[in-house]
């Protein structure tokens, strides 16, 4: 898993905004972990028990995968994001290889900034 610390926790998602981001897996030498064939999926809840109120995965085509670098990108479009209301919550990035591994990779928090001007 990618070490917590590194990360900006809470992250911080603008309502309204396209949402991009780029994550790199590295192992302790610095060298990307080679994701080749592996399936990806990020939701986001109020908590644990609740429902879902965003997600992105490399099914719905919201996440891609770049498997000898490492990296996965993540981009969902400011129509989805405007549709938000949760101010807070937690999020979680799993892992799925090609023989049914399944691992997280991160997890946290987030926290929603509401948008102000609309329609631009």
């Amino acid at each position: 898993m990618i070490d917590d610390d590194t990360l900006p926790w809470p992250l911080v998602l603008s309502q309204g905004d396209t949402w991009t981001v780029e994550i790199q897996w590295t192992d302790s030498d610095d060298v990307p972990v080679d994701l080749t064939g592996c399936e990806a999926a990020m939701q986001f809840r109020r908590d644990f028990a609740h429902s879902v109120v965003l997600e992105a995965s490399t099914a719905d085509g919201r996440m891609t995968i770049d498997g000898p670098d490492g990296r996965i990108n993540v981009s969902i479009d400011k129509d989805t994001m405007a549709a938000i209301k949760l101010s807070a919550g937690v999020l979680d990035l799993k892992l799925t290889y090609p023989d049914g591994v399944r691992t997280t990779l991160l997890r946290g928090r987030f926290e929603l900034k509401y948008e102000v001007t609309y329609g631009n």
